[in-house]
């Protein structure tokens, strides 16, 4: 996940995009959350943003859906909200979206 970010932030979109499905197991996600991802990916973060709250809202408890708010929140340049959904990654146990 770091080393997607990492290409992200310097702009490599395209290199993020396999890692971040790797990261993410998009074989088995949801429609929403591949949404959420597509949409970050072509840099679309108020669809992304759409996305990742419906995904919350269903799987709020989940570590997963937590972590996908914060890189969605990071990518629209919210380094705040951010942090805060990385915290409720680091306070969930649980798993999958």
């Amino acid at each position: 996940m770091l080393a997607a970010r990492a290409d992200e932030q310097i702009g490599d979109r395209e290199c993020t995009v396999p890692m971040l499905a790797r990261a993410y197991h998009l074989s088995d996600r949801p429609p929403a959350v591949l949404a959420a991802l597509e949409a970050g990916r072509v840099g679309d973060w108020a669809a992304a943003q759409a996305g990742t709250k419906a995904v919350a809202l269903r799987k709020s408890a989940l570590a997963d859906a937590a972590a996908l708010t914060g890189d969605v929140m990071l990518g629209a340049g919210d380094p705040q909200a951010a942090l805060a959904a990385y915290a409720q990654t680091a306070r969930s146990g649980a798993r999958g979206c």
